[in-house]
């Protein structure tokens, strides 16, 4: 992905840089607890994984 390109949301943040990874759904559906990775449950931490907890800045408080 190319960081020049301004209309793309990893460019959005302070640092202009991040890194995407590219998986399967199998592999997503890992990142949740049962597998259940639905809207919903995605977008609160409370069906994370310790995993997922790791890869982001979530925190329990």
């Amino acid at each position: 992905m190319i960081e020049e390109q301004l209309d793309n949301v990893s460019n959005g943040n302070k640092t202009s840089g991040c890194c995407q990874l590219e998986i399967t759904t199998k592999q997503r559906q890992d990142f949740f607890v049962d597998g259940e990775w639905s809207r919903s449950k995605r977008s609160g931490c409370a069906n994370w994984t310790l995993t997922l907890f790791c890869l982001s800045n979530c925190s329990w408080y």
